[in-house]
């Protein structure tokens, strides 16, 4: 009993090692039809189950009070990482990922430059409330596109700020920011 624990430990991480590097090979189409196929199916059927436990802790979540469903709320958005990575896998062993899916220096240098005046409410003497903190009163100066609060610290240009306003991740602030 004691000896069936590690084995299965060592099992799973063998099949994930397995998983990853059919998965690579497939990317760079060194994979016959057949592995192909295979490994395709293997990535479909992640997203379904991902999709599924995402809807399952969305609605388990739903009705909960913020202490319950806040480590939900994580556990989802971990999820839906996941399911981001699953898809931009298929993506790219199917060839048909998007332009957008790749970032450039110059989408991100774009998404820079992206003022932040149009982000947040920015009043008198370029000051707005801070995107990182609960803020009464201004204390987040704004010029051109780059923002520095001086109660928290917090500091950075039009995707930080983005980021911190809507709760996603780099690449999906540059996108928007720059559609």
């Amino acid at each position: 009993m004691t000896h069936e624990l590690p084995f299965a430990e060592h099992t799973q991480a063998v099949r994930k090692a397995v998983s990853t590097w059919l998965v690579s090979m497939a990317i760079r189409r060194e994979l016959a039809p057949r592995e192909l196929r295979a490994v395709k199916d293997g990535l479909r059927r992640s997203i379904r189950l991902m999709r599924g436990c995402i809807k399952f802790y969305e609605e388990f979540a739903s009705g909960k009070p913020p202490i319950v469903a806040r480590p939900i709320e994580e556990r989802i958005q971990a999820f839906k990482g996941r399911l981001r990575y699953l898809r931009r896998r298929l993506a790219r062993i199917e060839g048909r990922e998007t332009p957008s899916s790749r970032l450039t220096a110059e989408s991100i240098e774009r998404a820079r430059e992206y003022p932040i005046d149009s982000l947040v409410e920015v009043g008198r003497g370029h000051m707005a409330r801070c995107v990182a903190h609960e803020d009464e009163h201004p204390s987040m100066y704004t010029k051109g596109n780059r923002a520095y609060c001086f109660s928290c610290g917090f500091s950075g240009s039009a995707i930080d700020v983005y980021m911190t306003l809507h709760g996603c991740d780099f690449r999906e602030a540059v996108e928007a920011l720059i559609l």
